[in-house]
């Protein structure tokens, strides 16, 4: 049962409304405006422009074409001489600069000329901004342990700040920071390298490792003594 408010007939009892698909020419029900009560109307609709998802402006012929492609390749697994074939189909689309090698002197340019980006702070935080950079689980987990001892923890490894070159992970607002290394990521590095880089522009920095977020409470015991936070 309908009753029209307005200029919309709507349902007793409900929030929907009466509509008329504009391909069809149907009515039906919807809660929000809608044109078409179908994907197949949609589609259809698709015949008076021109579907720029599709080789071509037949749009039934196109949906009949990937159903099938679609039907056909569900639950199909590829044989080990498919499958090299589609490697080597790939290998053949080449990068211009894959595989050409380059001299010394041109490496070196290409070296220097990275560095110097990179000891740009302004370059580096495009850089951070168009990589939509976040932190991950650890880091998430490891800020609200440092969250829980000082409210002026915050992460920073989204190139809020730049130290020569390098971006911390979390930063207190002062001289202290606190970089999560990951036992994946940053195996068989040395953390001390990055604490010597900090110091020399000024600043403490403490080093974590991913290991270390199994056990909070000690994990929250060594930040405290460590970071001299009571």
């Amino acid at each position: 049962m309908t009753r029209k408010v307005g200029n919309v007939n709507k349902c007793v009892g409900t929030n929907r409304t009466v509509q008329i698909c504009e391909t069809c020419k149907n009515q039906f029900f919807c809660s929000i405006l809608r044109k078409f009560c179908s994907r197949e109307c949609y589609w259809h609709s698709l015949k008076i422009f021109a579907n720029p998802y599709c080789s071509t402006k037949d749009t039934d012929t196109e949906m009949r074409r990937r159903k099938n492609i679609s039907s056909t390749m569900k639950g199909v697994t590829k044989s080990e001489q498919a499958k090299k074939n589609i490697s080597l189909a790939q290998r053949k689309i080449k990068h211009p600069h894959i595989g050409i090698p380059r001299s010394p002197d041109t490496r070196k340019k290409i070296s220097e000329a990275i560095k110097k980006l990179q000891s740009e702070t302004d370059m580096l935080k495009k850089w951070m901004i168009s990589n939509h950079a976040k932190p991950n689980k650890a880091e998430v987990k490891l800020g609200l342990i440092l969250k829980q001892i000082s409210e002026d923890w915050r992460f920073v490894g989204d190139g809020k700040l730049i130290i020569d070159g390098k971006c911390p992970d979390f930063w207190e607002g002062g001289n202290r920071l606190v970089e999560l290394y990951g036992d994946y990521w940053h195996k068989g590095q040395d953390p001390q390298n990055r604490i010597d880089l900090f110091k020399e522009q000024g600043y403490e920095t403490m080093v974590i490792w991913e290991r270390e977020l199994k056990d909070i409470e000690i994990l929250k015991d060594k930040l405290i003594m460590s970071l001299g936070v009571v």
